[in-house]
Order: C-alpha cells, then sequence, then structure tokens
C-alpha cells in the first residue's frame, strides 16, 4: 500500500477536546462560565504544527536516536548482537517462535541477506532503521530504498514496549525518511509501500488508519 501523512481516527475531536480546554482555563481567570466566551475574542488559532514539524521534534529530544543503517555495514555488524536480541525476544513473545527458529543464523537469512543487500548506489539498498531510547535499542524497521519507492519489509520491537503502539509510530518516521529523501537525495522517490495487509490480522489494522493510500490486490 502507498500511504500519504495524514491519519484518521480521532485528531479532530481530540483538537476540539484541547481548544475546550483552554477555553475552560480563560474562563477560570475571568471568574466567568466559558460558554459566554467568545473564541473570536481571542483572535485565529494559531496553526497546529505540521506533519515534519512534530516528527523533526521528537528527533530532537537527546533521550530518542533514529538511526539509519545499512545491511552489511560497519556499523551493522556492530549492533548485530543488538538488533537480534531484539528480535528474538519479539518472535518468542509476540509470535510464540522457539529458540531454534529465531537463532541469529535465521534472523540473518530472513531479514539480513536481502537481494538488494550489496546495491553499490549511494542512498539506495537494504538498510535497517534502529530506535533507540536512552541508549537501549527498543525496535527496528527492515527498509529497501529503491529508486522510486522506500518499502517496509518488517518491523520487530522490544516486547517490554508493546503499549506505545510502535508499529504506528514506525510508519510514521518511514513516512518522514520517504519524504525527506524524495526532497534532497533521491528525488526519484515517489511511493511508501507499507507491505502487506491481511485485514483479518488484527498486527496489520493500524495499516488500514493511513490514507489516502492504494490497496494493489493479486
Amino acid at each position: 500500500a502507498v500511504v500519504s501523512t495524514q491519519s484518521t481516527g480521532g485528531s479532530k475531536k481530540r483538537r476540539d477536546f484541547r481548544r475546550l480546554r483552554k477555553l475552560k482555563k480563560i474562563a477560570a481567570k475571568r471568574n466567568v462560565e466559558w460558554e459566554t466566551l467568545d473564541v473570536r475574542d481571542f483572535g485565529p488559532l494559531p496553526a497546529p504544527p505540521s506533519f515534519r514539524e512534530r516528527i523533526d521534534a521528537v528527533l530532537a529530544n537527546p533521550r530518542f536516536r533514529l538511526r539509519l543503517v545499512k545491511v552489511g555495514s560497519k556499523e551493522f555488524e556492530e549492533t548485530f548482537a543488538d538488533t537480534h536480541a531484539v528480535y528474538a525476544r519479539y518472535q518468542s513473545t509476540i509470535h510464540g517462535d522457539t529458540p531454534d527458529k529465531c537463532n541469529q543464523s535465521r534472523f540473518h537469512n530472513f531479514l539480513c541477506n536481502s537481494p538488494f543487500q550489496h546495491r553499490e548506489v549511494e542512498n539506495q539498498g537494504a538498510y535497517h532503521q534502529q530506535y533507540w531510547l536512552d541508549g537501549t535499542l527498543i525496535a527496528v524497521g527492515v527498509l529497501d530504498i529503491l529508486p522510486r519507492c522506500l518499502s517496509s519489509v518488517y518491523f520487530y520491537y522490544d516486547p517490554s514496549y508493546e503499549g506505545l503502539t510502535l508499529g504506528t509510530l514506525s510508519a510514521l518516521f518511514e513516512l518522514h525518511l520517504a519524504s525527506k529523501l524524495s526532497r534532497t537525495a533521491l528525488p526519484s522517490l515517489r511511493w511508501y509501500y507499507m507491505g502487506f495487509y491481511i485485514h483479518s490480522c488484527r498486527k496489520m489494522r493500524y495499516k488500514g488508519r493511513f490514507r489516502p493510500s492504494y490497496l494493489l490486490c493479486p
């Protein structure tokens, strides 16, 4: 599927709630009922931050680090043990895999032995996008970056952070990366592929919340 940076959900309701909360604070200071206030008295509401501004704000947090590592590079080899450890915990907890099914050899064959691994073109090939929080690796997105698209191959995370809806978060960061590449190093890039979508699979349903999008059926 190919998607834009717009997501559906309760964003409008959350925005309205914030405005109402602000009105109530102003009313409390003036010792009046908030229903009597006219929002026009406060001038135009400031424009909400753009998608790019929100992502840039997260990336500016010193506790968080997003690291794009090319498969086979020195940086990839240096962090291989960390990425495999997170993968093993994810597969065993989320998918119930036994240790022999998620050992280093199988991990390498599944997510590191890519046909694009040896693509000797700058800003293209097989990559792992690593999510570090307070110096600890908590998630990895496996990506293929090609001339016309960024493809999300697989995403896994430390199950301790399952409540953070990291699948949705990773899609937003990957959209941000695709947008940045298309504006700078890879102007031919036009599409972001979210991978397989199976509506009956609960783990994949978050992909359907992004739009506009195209669902490519066989």
